[in-house]
């Protein structure tokens, strides 16, 4: 791991651990979280650009007061934000009345772009925002090539739009690398891991796995490790690091190599199966993915390993039936649909392609320039996503690469926005829209991309504050959820996929309604799409009486 990147900020508005929750429990601590940044506009003093090459600073930013912090904080919504809450312009999609904070969100963006540090291993150029990057650094340093080439896409389409967000729960990310901790076996049903109950006695971060369904706001705990049966030999998951509630089963590895899986089917009081993955010193779980068996049909487990295997555990035997040796710490692993081939990131800048039985080393995806946290496998096959800290996405088309996959490159390298993504998942096979490929940076931003006819050229960018656990999609990918791990903001978003023809909501993007300022609010309004761009802005301005 690499030494703590140099802050952008005065060390005194580093975040600070409430009573009974650890550090690290939210996110990266080299990040302010949203209100640290309300408390850091209070400052008077000037935030120094990113820039190290102009040596000058920006100019301050509006001071608010602690008065209006406080005020702001009142006025937010504390259980959940729904659609009217957004189209009457009173809250955003997080349940903020930014004119309660006597800000805007465009300011409190910007300053999060400038003081936002993007954690990487290798480059230490990257340890500085995006924003700064893309001004000064790109055509200069030699190891940032790969960025210089990747496409800048405008975030121009929309394809999902908001829906609902739940703010009752915290949901953890124990380790700020790794962010996949949200997964739903259903509409009715996703899975986060959180604080333990209070009943419990001491919170213990990350030990306990929530069963949220969105449709009746019911919540129930599904795995409690923290508490398991003092008999067995297995000693409790001290923190879940990767979940999944794919294929028919609850699985979730722990810091120390611990499973524990249980059939979603099952009643809620059984018990869940439990044992160790691996008795190295360096055991923590980094990914685990479920599959169906070719040979059986039966559901089998891929855990991705800091002891540099991926470990392949049969879920009806309760037996690891493969063990592969990747040499390096292995960040996450796909299987492709037909489950011959697996995909796997490590601690290594160029991503592998192995054979799913044997671990066989096919070749090597090359193009990234730091490590990988986030790979996925195309619900037809055809293509492999792959993230890294570099913040690049590439694409591979699998049937370029027939002969010798590690000779060519990618036929599409996207560009992140704010930090490196570290969640990648395309649309479910059975999905009733066209195809989609879901980009979750560490924070702040999710870009959903058009994966429909192997461009990867179209986006919506869905834009909100704070670090992202995971993102998952539902089995008929009519709908997605965002673990959002902000300490006063964060909950789980939802969003739907847009059905209606013809037919425009003026926002931006996924629900931020941009509109002429009433009364303190915004004004909402709906129309119909022209095709004419001067027609469609003529109507727009008088329907919103400007």
């Amino acid at each position: 791991m690499a030494p703590q990147s140099p802050l952008l900020y005065p060390p005194e508005y580093a975040w600070q651990p409430f009573p009974d929750q650890p550090q690290q429990f939210f996110y990266d601590q080299n990040n302010l979280s949203l209100l640290e940044c309300l408390r850091y506009c209070c400052d008077s003093r000037k935030v120094q650009d990113t820039n190290p090459q102009a040596g000058a600073s920006v100019p301050p930013f509006p001071r608010i007061t602690d008065l209006h912090i406080e005020w702001g904080m009142r006025q937010r919504r504390r259980e959940a934000v729904t659609v009217g809450d957004v189209a009457s312009g009173t809250y955003d999609v997080q349940g903020i009345d930014w004119p309660a904070f006597r800000t805007s969100r465009a300011t409190i963006r910007r300053m999060r772009r400038r003081t936002y540090v993007n954690h990487t291993n290798l480059l230490e150029t990257y340890n500085q925002s995006f924003r700064g990057l893309q001004l000064f650094a790109s055509a200069q340093d030699m190891k940032l090539k790969a960025r210089a080439a990747a496409k800048p896409i405008k975030a121009s389409e929309k394809y999902f739009h908001f829906s609902y967000m739940n703010l009752q729960h915290q949901i953890c990310i124990p380790h700020f690398q790794l962010r996949h901790t949200v997964s739903a076996s259903s509409k009715n049903a996703v899975f986060f891991p959180t604080v333990n109950h209070p009943a419990y006695g001491v919170p213990t971060t990350g030990s306990q796995i929530t069963n949220l369904n969105p449709d009746v706001e019911r919540d129930s705990y599904t795995i409690d490790s923290a508490h398991v049966d003092p008999n067995l030999e297995t000693p409790k998951m001290q923190k879940i690091y990767a979940l999944s509630a794919k294929n028919g089963i609850l699985v979730a590895g722990g810091l120390a190599g611990e499973y524990a899986y249980k059939s979603l089917s099952s009643d809620p009081s059984t018990p869940f199966t439990s044992g160790m993955i691996t008795h190295s010193e360096l055991s923590s779980t980094n990914h685990v993915h479920t599959y169906l068996s070719r040979q059986s049909g039966l559901p089998q487990a891929v855990f991705s390993s800091n002891d540099s295997h991926i470990h392949i555990l049969d879920l009806t035997t309760n037996k690891f039936i493969s063990r592969h040796d990747h040499v390096k710490y292995v960040n996450c692993s796909a299987t492709s649909p037909d489950t011959r081939l697996r995909v796997l990131v490590r601690d290594a800048v160029h991503p592998l392609l192995v054979e799913a039985d044997t671990g066989k080393r096919i070749g090597k995806l090359k193009g990234h320039k730091d490590f990988g946290f986030a790979c996925d496998w195309s619900a037809d096959g055809r293509y492999i996503a792959t993230g890294a800290q570099d913040g690049l996405i590439q694409i591979f088309d699998l049937r370029m690469y027939a002969d010798s996959p590690w000779r060519k490159g990618p036929v599409q390298t996207l560009l992140a926005e704010l930090g490196g993504v570290r969640n990648l998942a395309f649309s479910p096979a059975e999905s009733t829209g066209k195809p989609v490929l879901l980009m979750a940076e560490s924070a702040d931003f999710v870009h959903i991309v058009d994966a429909s006819d192997g461009l990867f050229a179209k986006k919506q960018t869905v834009d909100f504050f704070g670090e992202i656990a995971g993102v998952t999609f539902e089995e008929s990918g009519d709908r997605f959820w965002v673990g959002v791990a902000d300490p006063e903001f964060g909950g789980l978003m939802e969003l739907e996929r847009e059905k209606t023809k013809g037919r425009k909501f003026v926002g931006a993007g996924f629900g931020i309604v941009k509109g002429k300022r009433s009364e303190g609010r915004y004004t909402a309004v709906e129309e119909d799409e022209e095709e004419d761009g001067g027609e469609f802005k003529r109507r727009r301005r008088r329907k919103m009486g400007e």
